[in-house]
């Protein structure tokens, strides 16, 4: 399987102050087996409410997460390893919660990227998301577990107007996360979605895509470097803070483009600018010996040497836009069209690569 090269880079709005680091994770294994097995697993965890007892319950979560998905990583599928990794975060909020008292009453949001070689899976719960930024434009991956969007789906199906649903005071909540027994919804890819390289993953909780639009997210992801991108997001968002108890997090994964060069005699881009920049000083050192000419008779220097010039510009221009402007091929035009459209088990028939776990035998012997 071919590995693509990557950049990472994470941060959590106040990390410095309680240890709200433990809320975003990397993990990738070592060794020859990383081949097949490897890549790279990224978390993300999110306290529903902000309470003391699921700030706990989100890092309890990521950990656990992380200790799952490795004891399984060889022996099962990625889809069922994610699913595994769930199940055992779940039990870890809900254990918690009946521990302190508060079953049902802690919730923990979750969304989780897998990346080996050029194959992308995902899952996630409650309002954590996943991003992917490809050619400038920004893709939601995942699907929201809330109120709003199953308030749409009935706008679609027609059993609700747009006036019906304005205003509805809960339509921010969540109708899906870590905490519930047994988990009602959790987003994932059955098959790959495949990368390329230039694109960007990001993972944000909901202090992020609340409070800064899709827009913004798009200009600021394209940073160099990975883990500047990432602060910039939670910096942005932080200074837009609506809520105090709102946890604020990114990670983002880079694939950078590879250097083109010119196949033309060996030059890079810079080298052809070279090669042209010099040929433009030489119709200059031209025109400046050639003597004028008698009038009527035959065009001057001068113009023998701007004559040149448009020739050598032309030529140049040429060569570029053959060898640097030529768009690439493509296996996807976007980040939507690399899997099939679907239906849920919902009723959504929008057309999206997203399929629900529930198609799957996930519950642990």
């Amino acid at each position: 399987m071919a590995q693509m090269k990557m950049t990472l880079g994470k941060a959590v709005y106040g990390e410095n102050q309680g240890g709200e680091s433990e809320l975003v994770a990397f993990q990738w294994p070592t060794g020859q087996e990383s081949v097949t097995h490897g890549g790279i697993l990224a978390v993300l965890t999110d306290s529903v409410g902000g309470m003391a007892s699921e700030r706990e319950a989100a890092r309890l979560a990521l950990r656990q997460v992380l200790r799952d998905f490795a004891e399984v990583a060889r022996s099962k599928s990625v889809p069922a390893a994610l699913a595994y990794a769930v199940e055992g975060a779940n039990h870890v909020v809900c254990t918690l919660a009946r521990d302190n008292k508060e079953a049902g009453a802690v919730g923990v949001s979750l969304v989780m990227a897998r990346v080996s070689g050029k194959e992308l899976y995902w899952c996630s719960v409650g309002d954590a998301r996943l991003y992917c930024l490809r050619h400038g434009e920004l893709i939601q991956l995942t699907r929201d577990h809330t109120v709003a969007r199953h308030l749409r789906l009935k706008v679609l199906q027609g059993a609700l107007s747009l006036a019906d649903i304005k205003g509805k005071p809960d339509r921010n909540a969540l109708t899906s996360y870590l905490g519930m027994d047994p988990v009602p919804e959790v987003d994932a890819n059955l098959r790959p979605f495949t990368l390329s390289d230039g694109d960007r993953l990001l993972l944000c909780s909901n202090g992020v895509h609340s409070v800064l639009d899709e827009e913004r997210m798009a200009a600021t992801l394209p940073t160099s470097d990975a883990q500047a991108a990432a602060k910039e997001l939670v910096a942005l968002a932080g200074s837009r803070l609506r809520d105090e108890t709102d946890a604020i997090q990114t990670a983002v994964i880079g694939f950078p483009s590879p250097q083109r060069r010119a196949k033309f005699k060996g030059y890079s881009y810079s080298g052809l600018r070279k090669l042209h920049s010099q040929a433009v000083k030489s119709m200059h050192r031209i025109a400046g010996r050639m003597p004028r000419p008698i009038a009527g008779k035959g065009m001057s220097g001068i113009s023998l040497a701007v004559a040149g010039l448009l020739i050598v510009t032309i030529v140049f221009v040429a060569v570029f836009l053959f060898l640097f402007l030529k768009e690439p091929s493509r296996q996807e035009t976007a980040c939507r069209d690399s899997l099939p459209a679907t239906t849920s088990s919902q009723g959504d028939s929008t057309p999206t690569h997203q399929l629900q776990y529930r198609d799957l035998p996930l519950r642990r012997p």
